[in-house]
Protein backbone atom coordinates (compact mmCIF):
# COMPACT_ATOMS: atom_id res chain seq x y z
CA UNK A 1 0.00 0.00 0.00
CA UNK A 2 1.20 3.35 -0.89
CA UNK A 3 1.49 5.64 1.73
CA UNK A 4 2.98 9.87 2.41
CA UNK A 5 5.39 10.51 5.19
CA UNK A 6 4.48 13.50 7.38
CA UNK A 7 6.81 15.27 9.76
CA UNK A 8 5.98 19.19 11.16
CA UNK A 9 2.67 18.91 8.41
CA UNK A 10 4.97 18.30 5.31
CA UNK A 11 5.63 15.53 2.88
CA UNK A 12 8.56 14.40 3.17
CA UNK A 13 8.06 10.97 0.30
CA UNK A 14 5.77 8.58 -0.71
CA UNK A 15 6.70 4.87 0.65
CA UNK A 16 5.00 1.37 -0.35
CA UNK A 17 4.63 -0.77 2.57
CA UNK A 18 2.80 -3.71 3.50
CA UNK A 19 1.13 -2.72 7.10
CA UNK A 20 1.48 -5.14 10.21
CA UNK A 21 -2.32 -6.03 12.15
CA UNK A 22 -1.62 -5.87 15.74
CA UNK A 23 -5.30 -6.86 17.22
CA UNK A 24 -5.49 -5.26 20.94
CA UNK A 25 -9.04 -5.99 21.73
CA UNK A 26 -11.80 -4.50 19.33
CA UNK A 27 -9.24 -2.36 17.82
CA UNK A 28 -7.10 -3.54 14.99
CA UNK A 29 -4.47 -0.23 14.76
CA UNK A 30 -1.89 -0.76 11.78
CA UNK A 31 1.69 -0.63 11.95
CA UNK A 32 4.16 0.26 9.29
CA UNK A 33 8.57 0.02 9.51
CA UNK A 34 10.40 2.96 8.33
CA UNK A 35 13.53 3.25 8.95
CA UNK A 36 13.77 0.45 11.53
CA UNK A 37 11.00 2.29 13.84
CA UNK A 38 7.30 1.11 14.17
CA UNK A 39 4.69 3.95 13.15
CA UNK A 40 1.47 3.97 13.29
CA UNK A 41 -0.94 4.11 9.94
CA UNK A 42 -3.52 6.86 9.59
CA UNK A 43 -5.96 7.84 7.81
CA UNK A 44 -8.99 5.07 5.23
CA UNK A 45 -12.25 5.24 6.05
CA UNK A 46 -12.26 4.01 9.49
CA UNK A 47 -9.82 6.94 10.82
CA UNK A 48 -11.85 9.87 8.62
CA UNK A 49 -15.37 8.92 10.06
CA UNK A 50 -13.50 8.94 13.78
CA UNK A 51 -11.50 12.07 13.52
CA UNK A 52 -11.92 13.74 10.18
CA UNK A 53 -10.19 14.45 6.91
CA UNK A 54 -6.54 14.70 6.77
CA UNK A 55 -5.34 18.60 6.56
CA UNK A 56 -3.15 17.55 3.21
CA UNK A 57 -5.99 15.19 1.84
CA UNK A 58 -3.83 11.85 1.73
CA UNK A 59 -5.67 8.52 2.22
CA UNK A 60 -2.95 6.74 4.32
CA UNK A 61 -0.11 8.45 5.97
CA UNK A 62 2.69 8.00 8.98
CA UNK A 63 3.88 10.96 11.03
CA UNK A 64 7.40 11.24 12.21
Amino acid sequence: MKMEVIKNGKLVEVIKRKPITKIIGNFNPHWVRYHGKQYLVRGGIDYAYMHGDHPLGVEYYIEI
